[in-house]
């Protein structure tokens, strides 16, 4: 994976906040494959009937449905075979089926399959047999067959959908319109997703409260991180001791006084210690004021030594936690690639519509025919309100309450700097980043309604050194904050 994506994900993130409404703008359930009409039987009162999607749109079954069987999605074997372009052929109780690269032969009641593709032929076993149905239609699970085509497979649980596509060729065909970046991206180094990386940054923040007297708050902070493969660990400091006034009172002047000098103390060195253990998918925290915060939230004393412990947090967000984000951004090496890999992320019958629509705000970001060259120097720049009437952006824009968005990215050797600006009649955000594949310095001013906030921070990163710690230290106590917040 180049350590260059690591930024690019900030420029995609950009076009999924606008990918907000692809649902909207999207055929519901896509078109009807034209190659097996389909009228479904009427599903059991209060479920979803059982479908399949094909890259993006709907398979419908001339005489015979979707099935389940044993946790399984079974397909009428022709209906879905001729759907992706194959040839079906029976001879007895064998059956075959091919295109012009792929041929694939089973027999019905047997797990075994061979695939040819070319000279390399492969045995191999499904984990449930194909069968007739009492239709006289012959089934196979949908998941050995996509596959065995090249194709992958995902489930959308919601739509009661199994939702089969062709990954390689969404990134492919993606990747026609962003043959600037992905070259400029060709150049820059490799990291090793597995190697351990250390990450250091210093930030301040600033908050100022506008109104008859103008309070002005400041925060400074340091973070310290290691991380490899599904693996981190964090320690961050923070002062926040001009909190202190804002958080004290006291009946007197001088308990006033006292109440904010033990204040500014307790908040000037704020420090938490966070571990992520990727394996068991546990979030690990240590912090003395932490403890003291829920103490008074749960009302009696916590240790103050105390490890929280949060579980199941990635794999609530992802299904299977860190292990299939990083073996899939591993193999991240193209914009395609980066636009099918967020578009994974969220459901499994919609990946298509969304990768689509995110592409296509790619490409008004950073497509082909947005840069300019002047020397070694790639510049690429949007702006909402300008463009034309059919962007998606300017229609995002007009359908919002923004009065600005645009922004502007520039390539240069190994570097890359990015500028954005986003605004609406109460709020406005500017963000600018400068990083390259160790270094990024990034300065924000977001305004809200009275207040503004400012942000700088500076970031190095190395590859190589020691890998996190992961465990606790001996004799730790442990507080599940999963129950702590419950109770």
């Amino acid at each position: 994976m180049k350590a260059i994506y690591r930024f690019m994900a900030i420029v995609l993130a950009l076009a999924l906040v606008f990918s907000l409404g692809s649902v909207a703008l999207a055929d519901e359930g896509g078109e009807v494959n034209d190659t097996a009409s389909v009228i479904s039987p009427a599903p059991e009162e209060g479920a979803l009937p059982l479908t399949v999607q094909l890259n993006g749109q709907m398979v419908n079954f001339p005489d015979a449905v979707p099935e389940m069987r044993d946790d399984r999605t079974m397909v009428p074997v022709r209906a879905i075979a001729e759907a992706m372009g194959c040839e079906v052929g029976f001879d007895n109780d064998v059956v075959t089926i091919k295109n012009s690269e792929t041929a694939i032969s089973f027999m019905i009641g047997s797990a075994d399959y061979t695939v040819k593709n070319g000279e390399d032929v492969q045995s191999l076993k499904m984990d449930t047999v194909p069968y007739i149905s009492s239709l006289d239609r012959t089934y196979v699970p949908v998941r050995f067959f996509a596959e065995a085509m090249g194709m992958t497979v995902a489930w959308d649980e919601s739509a009661n959908m199994a939702v089969i596509y062709d990954s390689e060729a969404l990134a492919a065909n993606i990747d026609k319109n962003f043959t600037v970046f992905n070259s400029w991206t060709s150049e820059q180094p490799e990291t090793d997703l597995n190697a351990a990386i250390q990450a250091a940054a210093e930030y301040s923040v600033g908050i100022a409260i506008l109104g008859d007297e103008k309070i002005e708050i400041g925060i400074n902070g340091a973070l310290e991180m290691a991380y490899q493969g599904q693996n981190y660990s964090i320690k961050a400091s923070y002062d926040m001791s001009d909190l202190a006034g804002l958080i004290v009172t006291g009946a007197t002047e001088e308990e006033a006084a006292a109440a904010k000098a033990a204040m500014e103390e307790m908040l000037s060195n704020i420090v938490i210690d966070i571990i992520y253990d990727g394996q068991k998918d546990i979030i690990y925290m240590h912090s003395v004021q932490l403890a003291s915060i829920l103490s008074s939230y749960v009302g009696f004393d916590i240790n103050p030594d105390a490890w929280f412990s949060f579980e199941g947090i990635m794999g609530m967000l992802y299904g299977d936690g860190m292990a299939s984000i990083i073996e899939s951004a591993s193999d991240i090496d193209s914009v395609g690639d980066m636009v099918v890999y967020f578009a994974e992320l969220g459901n499994a019958s919609e990946i298509v519509a969304n990768t689509a629509y995110v592409a296509s705000i790619a490409d008004e970001i950073i497509g082909d025919d947005q840069w300019v060259k002047s020397g070694s120097r790639y510049t690429a720049s949007f702006n909402a309100k300008t463009a034309g009437e059919d962007s998606l952006l300017k229609q995002f824009f007009e359908g919002s309450e923004m009065s600005e968005l645009n922004g502007k990215i520039v390539l240069n050797g190994s570097a890359v700097e990015l500028s954005f600006e986003i605004a609406d009649a109460n709020s406005s955000v500017e963000l600018n980043v400068e990083a390259d594949e160790t270094t990024a310095v990034m300065s924000m001013l977001m305004k809200i309604d009275g207040v503004e906030i400012s942000m700088d921070m500076d970031m190095t990163q190395t590859v190589g050194g020691e890998a996190p710690v992961v465990t606790l230290p001996e004799g730790a106590v442990v507080v599940p904050l999963n129950n702590l917040l419950v109770a």
